[in-house]
């Protein structure tokens, strides 16, 4: 049986992180965060791990060891099915692809910036997401192309995406049907 690697992209709050959960939970997938793995490293050299923090870190880390940086440890921690969230560049993307070929699957998800916000602001609990919706909508403004962070260009190269504007349980329908199309094509 040929294992699936899902890997979701999107801006903060968009989901990426619920809908790892729910293939986790309800698709028996196991989850790799890349925003985790970079938490782990600026832990071990007592960096704080705010969001301001985090891209410097990983664009650090990306000139030092390479634009692969963290897909490079994600992609040895993949054992079966898996979700990948949180890559912020094309190099990512395509180690992935070419790691795992066509069991491969570029997911984005999407939600309008005020959800996202809301949705930071209200609940996630991680340093530094007790700010301003101006200060929300200007850090996602330095990520969206800033040096080694490639987020828009990611969102636009997706093999699909889904919406999570409203409902949840919408999304996890959608990825339902996307998942269902790649298992169709991976065992015709």
């Amino acid at each position: 049986m040929k294992n699936i690697i899902v890997c979701v992209v999107g801006q903060p709050g968009s989901g990426k992180d619920t809908l790892a959960d729910y293939l986790m939970k309800k698709k028996s997938f196991s989850h790799i965060s890349t925003g985790n793995i970079i938490r782990e490293e600026m832990k071990k050299k007592n960096i704080p791990t705010d969001r301001e923090n985090m891209r410097i870190f990983s664009q650090k880390m990306r000139e030092d060891v390479g634009n692969m940086y963290p897909a490079n440890i994600a992609a040895e921690r993949v054992a079966r099915n898996t979700v990948i969230s949180g890559p912020r560049n094309l190099a990512e993307v395509n180690f992935f692809r070419n790691r795992f070929g066509e069991n491969f699957l570029l997911v984005a998800v999407d939600a309008p910036i005020e959800t996202r916000y809301q949705r930071v602001k209200n609940g996630r609990g991680r340093t530094g997401d007790s700010i301003t919706f101006a200060q929300f909508k200007a850090q996602e403004e330095a990520e969206l192309n800033s040096g080694t962070h490639e987020l828009s260009k990611l969102l636009s190269t997706a093999d699909c995406s889904v919406d999570n504007s409203r409902d949840k349980d919408e999304m996890f329908v959608q990825m339902d049907y996307i998942l269902k199309l790649k298992v169709d094509t991976l065992y015709q």
